[in-house]
């Protein structure tokens, strides 16, 4: 019995995508497959005769030799990790995707854990741009096998969690959300890490701390307004929080955005 096909990496890289922002790839041009991670702002995404809002935590696997496209207007730039790749068989030889497309992941879903995978798809990335295939291929294939981890499972947690990722700015309670999903709050808070991973508190601070850092690398707004923008209570302990979460303090995470410093 021959091995599974493995994925592979052709190219990676991040992009900032400014509004008014249009990418469009035509049917027929290409055979590969192409990796999307949003990590901040907002745009829509369209193809295979569908339209997705995209924002933080939307995970695209578009098949580029059929059409599709990205868009961003008039909106907060769509901050985009994204890859080329592609599936080799056991003898190493790159399979045509066309003729896969059905045993390829889904088009689109939702993430459990932001932070997590885009930790995973930035390493893919830095390998990538040194050169180093093989560590690309291994980080390709961790960001695959998390990004199967959804909450697409339990609709109600699903809709929660992205109201908080569209406007983590807005003060969230756990027992506000329990409401919302017409649970009570025990109840709520299992079913929730259980979709997730996490509790609905760790989630409401983590969801916090990644839009601060979409911020810090696409707006000019002082950390002060930030922390206060996202409900901290002040902001050392906002920056506190950000240490702990990010594993530097954010005047740091800006002046080394787009660099080494992590998503």
């Amino acid at each position: 019995m021959s091995a599974p096909p493995v994925p592979f990496v052709q190219f990676a890289a991040r992009s900032r995508c400014v509004a008014p922002w249009h990418w469009h790839n035509a049917e027929g041009v290409r055979d590969c497959a192409n990796l999307w991670l949003i990590v901040g702002g907002r745009g829509a995404w369209r193809g295979e005769g569908r339209t997705f809002p995209c924002s933080s935590g939307d995970f695209f696997v578009q098949r580029l030799w059929k059409e599709c496209e990205g868009t961003n207007v008039d909106r907060p730039p769509l901050d985009v990790l994204w890859a080329n790749i592609g599936w080799r068989d056991h003898r190493g030889i790159a399979l045509d995707l066309r003729a896969r497309d059905a045993a390829l992941p889904a088009v689109h879903r939702r993430v459990a854990d932001l932070g997590f995978i885009s930790s995973l798809f930035l390493r893919l990335i830095a390998a990538s741009e040194r050169g180093e295939p093989a560590h690309a291929d291994r980080w390709l294939a961790c960001v695959l096998d998390e990004a199967e981890r959804t909450t697409d499972g339990d609709a109600a947690i699903a809709r929660l969690v992205d109201a908080v990722r569209r406007e983590p700015e807005r003060p969230w309670r756990v027992s506000g959300l329990a409401r919302s999903a017409g649970m009570a709050v025990d109840v709520f808070s299992r079913r929730f890490h259980a979709a997730t991973g996490s509790s609905p508190r760790a989630f409401l601070v983590n969801a916090r701390l990644e839009a601060a850092k979409a911020h810090l690398r696409m707006s000019d707004l002082s950390i002060g307004e930030i922390a206060a923008r996202l409900g901290f209570c002040d902001i050392y302990h906002f920056s506190r929080r950000f240490r702990t979460h990010v594993g530097c303090a954010p005047t740091a995470y800006r002046a080394g955005a787009g660099s080494t410093i992590g998503p």
